[in-house]
This record gives C-alpha cells, structure tokens and sequence, in this order.
C-alpha cells in the first residue's frame, strides 16, 4: 500500500462533487471516488501506463483535488499553480507522500494558493495534508512558465524552450553532450531517426544538423517536455509515450536515448530495459541504438541479448555510450 492509502482510509462513504486527482500513477483514487459517487476527474503532465498526458488540468471548477506529491521543487510548483487554477476559493485539497520525498516540508511549498495546512494521518512512513484553497491569483497560461536557454551543440549555439521541471533544467547534461558528440563520428546515412525520451529535443536537434534530410520522431512521457519538443522542432513528429514504451508502428534506421533512470520518485532501471527490447523491434535491417547510460549501469546483458554487434563508441569517467546494432 503507498501513500495514496492514507487519503482512501479518509474518503467519506458518500461524495460529491468534481474532484481532480493529480499526478497519480494508478487507479486506485480515481476508481475510489467515483465508487463514492463523485466524479473524478484526472491530469497528470506525465503519461503513465494507460493514461493520456496533459499540460493543464482539464477546466474546472472542481470542488476538492488530490495530489500526489511529484519529484522535484519545479515540478511540484507547476502542478500546485495548475490545480489552483481549476479549484474555487475555499475548495479542498488532499497533498500525500511518502516521508523520504519531502512531504513533512511540502505544504509549506503550497502557499499563497493553499493554506490552513492541517495533518490528517502519518501511517505507513506517509502524510496525509488537508489544505484550503486561497483567493490568491494562478498563472493559467502556459507562455507564464516558459523560458529560453542557449545550449552549445556540435554544430554551434541553439535557442531552445523549455518548461518547469524538465529534465536537467533546460541545461545540457554530460551525458547528454558525450552523446552529442559520439553521433558526430557516425558516417552511415539516416532516412528515419528516433530520441527516446527526448526532454527539449535537443538530440533531436543534433540528428537534425547531422542528418538535415532524416524524418525526426521525438518521443516523451511527459507533456511539457512534448510541447518544448514541437516548439524547438517544428519539423518533427512528436510522440507521448504511453509507459516509456517506443512507437510500435514507425521503423527506424537510428534510436538515440539518454534514458530516464525514475519514474516519479522511484528508480526504474526498467526503463532502460524497455528501450532495448522496443529498439529491438522498431530498429530496420542494420540500424543502430546508441544510448548513453551510467557506467555502473548493467545494460551489456540488454544489448548482446537483442543485438549482433555491441560496442561502446565513447565513454567519460561518469558515462558510457553505447552503439548496437
């Protein structure tokens, strides 16, 4: 039983109302609520197993949300901000989490939006918030929350837009950039390349510059990172993953990857484990996954289990880059 146990033990026999449930990754509170007789309603900018991903809240007003606390301070800031928007002054607000992500501390983070901050339950190493919400005024635009950062590539300086939360804040990562560089020394020619787990886009945008004929698919679990994907990439088609999993139609000559390693605020080497064997099935006659991963990580095993040919292409003393084909 996770955190999401302490707000069911809570839930009244009957109610009623619009409730949002936010960021949850499974049914359990949804399928509470409306067995309660309300309507449950849900978002998330995340797109988990068999559910759709979204940069907002479906439009309110909802008379109560939950929230599942979300990694990250950014993160969790946007979500507060965007269920603000959609709740009624006075509405309620259910915030939950397990003890070692930092929800003893998180309804701090809540306020002007939400106060009255009050502890419903502590069991199972979890807290159950109840909150309030203010007349205080939310941000309901998403331009409010974009930014633009200038990253260096291969090929020179690139403007791109990103978005709360997204990965290494809208920065470019040393994984990222040892993986920039490796596709540099690729010579065989592309017609049809994939990023997995694309963030901005900007491996896409490497592909791009290297391969300006190729036909880009961009491919994320998270909406936002979506939306900055298709802002800084016009051309490309963008993809929302459904579980990390790849498209099953499309094949590919090249699959590039700077693998997530959480989901939400668990590790989830799976993920990378996931790529390989979706690589496997998507890649054509010949073509290639190059993925960068942690040193530590043991994906060799992976690789030689789906592919003929497995070689690391470059390598720091933090990463590896993987070529398998």
């Amino acid at each position: 039983m996770g955190p999401e146990s302490l707000l069911l033990d809570q839930l009244a026999e009957t109610l009623t109302g619009r409730w949002l449930v936010a960021e949850e990754a499974d049914s359990a509170v949804v399928d509470a609520i409306a067995e309660r007789g309300a309507e449950p309603v849900r978002w998330s900018r995340y797109a988990w197993v068999n559910s759709d991903a979204a940069t907002r809240p479906p439009e309110g007003p909802f008379h109560t949300a939950t929230l599942s606390l979300p990694k990250g301070k950014e993160v969790l800031a946007y979500a507060v901000e965007a269920i603000a928007c959609r709740l009624e002054e006075g509405a309620s607000l259910y915030l939950y989490g397990h003890n070692d992500t930092g929800i003893k501390s998180a309804a701090k983070k809540l306020e002007p939006w939400f106060t009255n901050a009050e502890t419903l339950d502590t069991k199972r190493h979890s807290r159950l918030w109840h909150l309030t919400r203010t007349d205080a005024p939310a941000r309901d635009d998403l331009e409010a929350f974009a930014s633009t950062e200038t990253l260096p590539l291969p090929a020179g300086e690139v403007s791109f837009v990103g978005f709360p939360g997204l990965f290494a804040k809208c920065a470019l990562d040393p994984a990222t950039a040892l993986l920039a560089d490796a596709l540099q020394q690729r010579a065989k020619p592309v017609s049809d390349a994939c990023d997995f787990a694309t963030g901005l886009g900007v491996l896409g945008r490497v592909m791009q510059d290297r391969w300006p004929e190729a036909n880009l698919t961009l491919t994320d679990a998270d909406a936002l990172s979506g939306e900055a994907a298709r802002r800084n990439l016009p051309s490309a088609s963008v993809h929302l993953m459904n579980g990390w999993q790849l498209p099953s139609g499309p094949k590919y000559d090249l699959i590039v990857s700077n693998p997530p390693i959480h989901v939400g605020q668990q590790l989830e080497l799976g993920i990378i484990t996931q790529l390989v064997q979706g690589a496997a099935r998507t890649l054509r006659k010949h073509g290639q996954l190059v993925v960068v991963v942690q040193r530590q990580r043991p994906i060799e095993r992976d690789l030689k289990a789906h592919f003929k040919k497995v070689s690391v292409i470059a390598e720091d003393r933090l990463f590896r880059v993987w070529l398998a084909e």
